[in-house]
């Protein structure tokens, strides 16, 4: 869920500081004093006016000392303060014009620093107390020597001009925020020594650990210090609040061997307005709400890590982006990072997503580089159906899953090698081995086609070999298959595609005769129908070798099992044995039958008569008249 924007700082303005001119007037009144005081005072000398003659050379002593007494309105001398000592009466350094000045005002509980460019260090502890770096004292360095300060009523360090806090040993300011902010100012906190800070907010909404008031303030860490900005009401309160209102920008930095830690019972860093966040080194936020929670603009750059944690990761309401920085984010039951504008990352920026929720997440990415040559490169629990040089790509996260999104030029990776198991004729291949140079840890069986073969599952792995199971052979035994592949993500896989022979264990093998197969009753020297008897083998290993006993004489069969011929000698009905023989030496035989071969029958002499006109038949009369008149002479 989206957490609303938290409201300005509630914490009270302290009391205004006295005018620069009463201060002005109060150093010099002490610093007159302090100069004379050797000689008379002032209201003496006045006094004792008749005496003047006599002192005139002591008076002109006396202004000569202070016209070359140096002004301690910038004094830059180091003073130490035990804060430990600072209780029920007001207290100051005035009696020392030479040090940084400071004032500590036992009513309101107030150490106040005042000296430009001033030089302080704090050592001791104090349970009630308010440090105040004062308008008057820009570039003052504070040196927090294993302090505890604790304010029981408003804030522990208040920062209203631009100064440097070093740190020696552990140090802590505990208030209803640790420390605040004025609009503009810039905080360097910093160690030479692995100095570190708790700064600790225990107010309610509005309050924070570290508090960015008003527009355009920076928080830098710097050296080696270590700095924890906490919220600890369990009402409200964040880490780092940036911006006394919205539209407030603030800028939070992390030097290279510098630490920043912020947690918080709500938003770790809150951000009223545009959020500049530049990571050299580490910076760590964790919300129980939300890690991060952003009305406007949020850019992180540097070549540190930064990471955020939350129910809702990153809250962002508006654009977020990534430079160079390496980035990770992390939910609780809710959201990633919520936002409706894609996520911005140039050509060197890293992102790790971890979805601690059961709901995959799809979020938006757009590359920041018009003109790259690099590609985006996703590794883990992330996918995407979108291309990889795309400038803007969809990535899902898959539920409970950790993935990484980059920028990256593909790695060049060569296929070395393709082989299949089995064995010829006896074990059929059921798997191939794929072997490449480098191994392409993205590739999957999507990315993998295979022709004349049923791929199935893709196997193995870290390390450069894949086992892809097959199925479904269509090829005879020894023949390839081919196998192709789609670069896969992040990789360039030379050469795309591959064959091998593989194996087909050959079924038994059988010869099932056919009534087709017998020849039918045929006639001495005449052709027979052709029969091919191939039709009824099956399994074996191919090819195939037919032969053939009993046949009639002038009939025979081809090695290819086409039975033909005309028969030489009649004779009776019979059968004959057909034999089949594979290319792996096994054999079937089949008994046919043959019908009877019978002589072809003479063919009958005949004697054609030719048609007979009128004329013929006329004659034909009168030749059978006469000869049967001849006849009946003969007879009588």
């Amino acid at each position: 869920m989206f957490t609303s924007i938290r409201g300005q700082h509630m914490t009270s303005p302290p009391p205004p500081p006295p005018p620069p001119h009463a201060i002005g007037i109060n150093r010099l009144t002490s610093r007159f004093s302090a100069h004379l005081s050797p000689f008379f005072s002032l209201q003496r000398l006045l006094l004792k006016a008749s005496h003047l003659k006599h002192l005139l050379p002591a008076l002109a002593l006396g202004f000569a000392l202070f016209v070359a007494a140096p002004i301690t309105a910038n004094a830059q001398t180091a003073v130490t303060i035990d804060v430990s000592t600072l209780g029920g009466t007001n207290t100051d350094n005035s009696g020392t014009p030479a040090e940084s000045q400071w004032r500590y005002n036992a009513a309101s509980k107030r150490l106040l620093l005042e000296t430009a460019s001033g030089n302080y260090t704090l050592t001791g502890t104090n349970a009630d107390l308010r440090v105040e770096i004062d308008n008057t004292a820009t570039g003052a360095s504070v040196t927090l020597n294993a302090v505890s300060i604790t304010s029981t009523t408003t804030i522990a360090l208040r920062a209203y001009r631009s100064s440097t806090v070093t740190l020696v040993g552990a140090n802590s300011l505990v208030g209803y925020s640790g420390i605040s902010m004025s609009a503009g100012v810039t905080l360097t906190i910093t160690s030479a020594t692995g100095g570190s800070l708790v700064a600790e907010g225990t107010g309610a909404t509005g309050d924070a650990g570290v508090y960015l008031d008003g527009s355009a303030g920076t928080l830098r860490i710097s050296g080696d210090a270590e700095v924890s900005a906490v919220a600890t009401n369990a009402t409200g309160g964040t880490g780092i609040h940036v911006g006394g209102a919205a539209g407030n920008s603030g800028t939070i930095e992390v030097g290279a061997n510098a630490k920043l830690a912020v947690t918080s019972t709500d938003d770790g860093i809150t951000a009223l307005g545009a959020l500049n966040l530049i990571v050299a080194g580490e910076l760590t936020v964790e919300g129980a709400d939300s890690g991060l929670l952003a009305n406007e603009h949020v850019g992180i750059t540097g070549s540190g890590s930064a990471s955020f944690k939350g129910n809702d990761g990153v809250a962002a309401f508006a654009d977020f982006v990534i430079s160079d920085c390496a980035v990770s984010v992390e939910n609780g039951t809710s959201m990633i990072i919520p936002t409706s504008t894609p996520i911005r990352m140039n050509d060197a920026a890293k992102l790790t997503l971890i979805n601690s929720s059961a709901v995959t997440e799809t979020i938006a990415f757009v590359s920041t580089n018009v003109a790259s040559t690099l590609q985006w490169r996703l590794t883990g629990d992330v996918t995407t159906g979108d291309t990889l040089t795309d400038a803007t790509i969809n990535v899902t996260v898959a539920a409970n899953g950790t993935g990484t999104i980059d920028r990256a030029a593909p790695t060049p990776v060569t296929w070395s090698g393709l082989s299949a198991n089995g064995t010829s004729g006896s074990v059929t291949t059921t798997q191939l081995t794929l072997t490449f140079d480098v191994d392409p840890t993205t590739l999957t069986a999507d990315d993998i086609t295979v022709t004349n073969a049923t791929k199935g599952v893709l196997s193995g792995g870290p390390g450069p070999t894949r086992t892809l199971n097959i199925s479904n052979i269509t090829v005879a035994n020894g023949a390839n298959v081919t196998v192709a592949i789609t670069n896969p993500a992040g990789f360039t896989i030379t050469p795309t595609s591959r064959t091998v022979a593989v194996y087909v264990a050959a079924s038994p093998l059988t010869f099932t005769h056919n009534a087709a197969f017998d020849i039918p009753a045929s006639t001495l020297g005449r052709a027979i129908v052709n029969i091919n008897v191939a039709n009824g083998v099956s399994g074996g290993t191919p090819p195939y070798t037919f032969s053939a006993a009993g046949l009639p004489a002038g009939i025979s069969i081809s090695s290819a099992g086409v039975i033909s011929g005309a028969p030489t000698v009649a004779g009776a009905a019979g059968t004959a044995t057909i034999t089949v023989t594979d290319n792996a030496g096994a054999s079937q035989s089949i008994t046919i039958a043959f019908g009877a071969i019978a002589i072809a029958p003479l063919a009958s002499p005949t004697t054609s008569i030719p048609a007979l006109g009128p004329v013929g038949l006329v004659l034909l009369a009168l030749m059978l008249g006469g000869l049967a008149g001849w006849r009946r002479r003969q007879i009588s």
